[in-house]
């Protein structure tokens, strides 16, 4: 599918798409790449892409490569980031990143208790487990976080009523179906997250055309398509949000969803890489701002 997502982009120049994310995603490979060294390709997106590997980095020193997104590489291990020490402080591993790596797993974490290890993002890694975050009532969990992990079913948070749970993070958790949402209409649901729940397809959207959706997080959500874009152009569709939108190309998506149909628990998967609740109206709005501003090359090395 890689070729031909992006080839709708290149048919599609006039488009604001944003550069950074489109070098994040993983339907761009370094092969498209090195094919079209005309596109503003951001390295700080591209080090966060996980078609992009150590031995990628490695056999190319020269480029601006940012750290602290390929911290969050999931192509990045624990093995690498010990073997490889960064000398610059400005742009080296970053732990904040490190805790949102699926790689990272809690044994990892306790037997490196010491490093600044981020609790929020570690509260969302799908290796981090509701039994572990039961079995350490000390740390610091971020429940706005817990909420978004791809291993709390509604099972759990049912059982755990008492808990602060995040109904926005909760709106956006790949077990949340559309049926758990029409059961228990008396919850908080948050239609601007459900718009981007891979649960939630382009015909349930079309079907309820009276709830509030939101279509900065529609153009989040993977089932979308560049077929369903194109066939509704009255649609106020978010080419900066459409950008990082993998399609369904993300395998923890694919691996959440036959999760859900198989009424299995998630023990491990790959990192989604779903936007904060704070970044979904944060940094849609002010890509709503950028929509008509043409798109320049940001190879400044940043945390993405």
């Amino acid at each position: 599918m890689s070729s031909s997502w992006f080839d709708y982009i290149k048919e599609n120049p006039r488009k604001p798409w944003d550069f950074n994310e489109i070098s994040a995603n993983p339907n761009i490979t370094w092969d498209i790449v090195r094919a079209n060294p005309d596109k503003p390709w951001n390295y700080a997106g591209l080090s966060a892409n996980p078609k992009i590997t150590w031995e990628i980095v490695k056999a190319n020193p020269r480029n601006p490569w940012s750290y602290p997104n390929l911290s969050r590489n999931p192509s990045i291990t624990w093995d690498i980031v010990q073997n490889n020490p960064v000398a610059n402080p400005r742009n080296t591993w970053s732990y904040i990143s490190l805790s949102r790596n699926p790689n990272m797993t809690w044994d990892i974490v306790s037997a490196n208790i010491g490093n600044p290890w981020d609790y929020r993002w570690l509260s969302e890694n799908p290796g981090i487990t509701w039994d572990i975050i039961v079995a350490n009532p000390d740390k610091p969990w971020n429940y706005e976080y817990v909420s978004k992990n791809p291993n709390i079913t509604w099972d759990i948070v049912q059982a755990n009523s008492d808990k602060p749970w995040n109904y926005n993070s909760l709106s956006v958790n790949p077990n949340i179906t559309w049926d758990i949402v029409q059961a228990n209409s008396d919850k908080p649901w948050n239609f601007m997250f459900l718009g981007a729940n891979p649960n939630i397809s382009w015909a349930i959207i079309v079907a309820n055309p009276d709830n509030p959706w939101n279509y900065d997080a529609v153009s989040a959500n993977p089932n979308i398509t560049w077929a369903i874009v194109t066939a509704n152009p009255d649609k106020p569709w978010n080419y900066a949000i459409l950008s990082k939108n993998k399609m369904m190309l993300d395998p923890y998506i694919n691996y959440a969803i036959k999760i859900n149909q198989t009424q299995e628990t998630i023990e491990h998967a790959p990192l989604s890489d779903t936007m904060t609740t704070q970044q979904m109206g944060g940094k849609h709005r002010r890509s709503k701002r950028r929509r008509n501003h043409k798109t320049k090359p940001k190879n400044k090395i940043q945390e993405n």
